[in-house]
């Protein structure tokens, strides 16, 4: 018995001291975005390509949901933290642009070098409450996102914004709003499992009757959003950053021209208006110094028109999971 213990103690420390020797990287503590352990694994990678300084002629799109010092979720970050990221934007010469002057960049106009275009997600009311007055005083653009029938409503932690806290905003000149859905953001059991609402039929929906639903959700977010908010800017969130050709079809049908997802990568002129990509900035555990160091692996190069990244490819696991 004692001979059976002091050997499985042997065993042990062995195990330990082989750990021990184990690059950092391969025992990331769990709960840190992946981006930061790809960070670690490319500075020992003598094939990544160097992280360029400074981009033209692209566009970064950024993805917030919440700013609120209260709501104890992933994707709510502090007032503080969206701050500095504002100042981090600023100190490392990044011009933060309007949707007016990104649809025009897509159309074939300027941007600036450097350029970022700011989104947030869902029409939470801490952003007009703590993400507003900071991008006011800061005279920065953004574009929130909002589910149409949400607006006003509290569902468990979240309060989101009542129609006349969207048109204050709008009266800045400094706020967009854009759909995210009429009341499509959710989930239904499909034919092969859970899926976005928008995306596929459901479980025991024929596909005449899943087109209805989803065409009719795309016309009723368009006219909630000119009857309460004047606005048919034509551009369209997809909730959970999910599509298909279906859905983009309708969307199209309705009157919508610009599809904004998740999935990570710059915007070029060459980017399809069905696809723009975005990377997620709110994550909580997202400081400005990885903020910065994110947006400029999302730089394309010059001679490709894919993602970023050798070959135009992103590297596996570089981009965290966007929820929508």
């Amino acid at each position: 018995m004692r001979k059976r213990v002091w050997k499985t103690l042997a065993i042990a420390i062995c195990i330990s001291i082989i750990l021990s020797f184990l690059p950092y990287s391969e025992k990331t503590r769990p709960g840190l975005p992946r981006l930061h352990a790809e960070s670690a694994k490319g500075s020992r990678s003598e094939s990544r390509p160097a992280v360029p300084e400074t981009y033209r002629d692209q566009v970064v799109v950024l993805v917030y949901h919440n700013v609120d010092p209260e709501v104890p979720t992933p994707e709510s970050i502090s007032p503080r933290m969206f701050e500095d990221h504002i100042e981090m934007f600023r100190d490392r010469g990044y011009h933060v642009i309007s949707m007016a002057q990104f649809l025009h960049f897509l159309q074939g106009g300027p941007v600036p070098d450097k350029a970022l275009l700011l989104t947030f997600d869902d029409g939470y009311e801490g952003v007009y409450r703590y993400a507003y007055p900071i991008l006011r005083r800061h005279h920065l653009p953004a574009t929130v996102f909002i589910v149409a029938r949400w607006a006003g409503r509290k569902h468990g932690w979240f309060q989101y914004m009542s129609v006349e806290e969207l048109r204050d905003m709008q009266r800045s000149g400094l706020i967009e709003i854009g759909s995210h859905s009429y009341d499509g953001h959710r989930t239904i059991l499909g034919k092969n499992g859970t899926t976005p609402a928008l995306v596929a039929p459901g479980a025991h929906e024929a596909e005449a009757d899943y087109e209805k639903r989803v065409l009719d959700d795309f016309v009723k977010s368009r006219k909630f959003f000119q009857s309460e908010l004047h606005v048919d800017n034509g551009i369209f969130c997809e909730p959970f950053g999910a599509s298909s050709p279906t859905m983009i079809q309708l969307g199209k049908k309705a009157g919508y021209r610009y599809f904004f997802t998740g999935g990570g990568g710059s915007v070029t002129r060459q980017t399809p208006p069905e696809a723009i990509p975005r990377i997620d900035a709110g994550n909580r555990n997202m400081n400005p110094k990885w903020l910065n160091k994110w947006i400029l692996q999302q730089v394309r190069p010059a001679s490709t028109h894919g993602r970023p990244g050798q070959d135009g490819k992103t590297g596996e696991g570089a981009v965290p999971e966007y929820s929508g």
